[in-house]
């Protein structure tokens, strides 16, 4: 209802203007005022992790003054989210409430006029509405269509002429997972999880550079070097030759980080099972305390090969569904393995056998590890070198149980 409103207010007002479209010049006249938000990061918020992007467009002689934002994650389905059926919807929201919904958050908000001529801003205006009226009409992807992303492509798809964009774009990481992880926090919980559960696709090589504008603070950045190169061979920047505008909002203390990182559990989780393997080795097995730490390396993996497994199954999102290295190593084969030895308990030489044959793959995806550390983090090594160290201990008494009861049989 606001839409159409808005869009026949807006034709009627510009009808009296028309004359001032036929020189494609920015506007001056403030008539319609286009303008980037850009909000700050909440990293508290997996989902507002690295900021958010909206756009505000104004029409003081209409009384029209609203942000558009993009909103996804309504109903807080964290399972639809990540399997790509939860939908992004463009929201107008009045630009008193949106300012003040984000001074509540203690998040700033930085404005960025554009510096589109009238034309180009009414195009924007009506492309907006179209797009408000479709209501929940995009995949939630924050890598492939993240707000940065789309809100830039709403825009230089309303411009006449090309974007221009700095020599900067091109030196910028060729794939998003490089990307993402250049901005965020060193060895948290949420890169662990990026490097764990991200496909393959975040790995491709972006051939387009303006796939690289998928975070706020980039799209910020490089647009502050970007120019409009207009089909009469003008040029100009694409933010107006105004001081940026920025909202306010109250410093909010935050949180101690959290010593516990990941690479502290799992280097903690190495030791204890390099003590325990060393112990038996040198005064005997230690039953309960051996079956205590090979349940917890069979929980840890298998919960992981679990949502591996159900991401590959489940998800349509490029990011995360689709083929995953990691799931040579982290999938649900020992567990069904575990779950047969419980039914029918195997020979010594079978469980040599299987645990010489994870130990083979994890020493395989160790290698590729160590050939590739910029898709890894340090917790993974630690990981993986536990599980390592047990499947060859594991092996090895096995082997030493099978050779030890046919050296008697040959004895008798």
């Amino acid at each position: 209802m606001f839409s159409c409103m808005a869009s026949l207010l807006l034709s009627l007002l510009c009808l009296a203007q028309e004359e001032d479209s036929v020189r494609a010049e920015p506007d001056s006249s403030d008539y319609i005022t286009a303008s980037l938000l850009i909000m700050q990061p909440d990293p508290s918020s997996l989902i507002t992790y690295y900021g958010h992007t909206a756009m505000r467009l104004q029409c003081p002689s209409a009384g029209l003054d609203y942000c558009f934002s993009f909103d996804s994650y309504a109903n807080g389905d964290f399972w639809a989210l990540i399997t790509g059926k939860d939908r992004t919807t463009l929201l107008p929201i009045a630009s008193s409430d949106f300012f003040r919904q984000y001074r509540q958050q203690h998040r700033k908000v930085y404005e960025h006029e554009l510096n589109l001529t009238l034309e180009e801003e009414r195009r924007l205006w009506q492309l907006i509405d179209h797009l408000v009226e479709q209501g929940p009409y995009l995949q939630t992807d924050f890598l492939n269509h993240g707000c940065a992303g789309e809100t830039a492509s709403i825009i230089t798809s309303v411009i006449d002429g090309r974007v221009v964009y700095p020599a900067t774009l091109n030196l910028m990481d060729d794939s998003q997972y490089e990307i993402i992880d250049r901005y965020m926090t060193e060895e948290s919980w949420y890169e662990l999880m990026l490097s764990i559960f991200s496909g393959a696709d975040s790995h491709r090589h972006l051939a387009d550079n303006e796939e690289k504008l998928m975070l706020p603070t980039i799209l910020e950045m490089i647009w502050k070097e970007t120019s409009i190169v207009t089909p009469d061979g003008g040029q100009r920047p694409i933010f107006a030759p105004k001081d940026m505008k920025v909202y306010d909002a109250p410093h909010m203390e935050e949180p101690a980080s959290s010593v516990i990182r990941p690479w502290v559990v799992a280097a903690l989780l190495l030791v204890l099972v390099v003590m325990i393997t060393v112990s038996e080795l040198c005064i005997g097995r230690m039953r309960l305390l051996s079956a205590i730490t090979d349940g917890l390396l069979l929980a840890m993996q298998s919960s992981i090969g679990l949502v591996l497994s159900a991401l590959m199954l489940c998800s349509t999102l490029p990011t995360t569904g689709g083929w995953n290295w990691n799931i040579i190593v982290y999938n649900l084969v020992p567990l069904a393995v575990c779950a047969c030895w419980l039914w029918r308990q195997p020979k010594a030489r079978t469980k040599a056998v299987v645990y010489g044959t994870y130990s083979v793959v994890l020493i395989g995806f160790l290698a590729v590890m160590l050939a590739c550390p910029m898709f890894f983090v340090q917790a993974q090594y630690f990981m993986h070198a536990a599980m390592l160290v047990r499947c060859l201990y594991l092996c090895y008494i096995n082997y030493n149980t099978k050779t030890y009861k046919f050296t008697n049989l040959k004895t008798q």
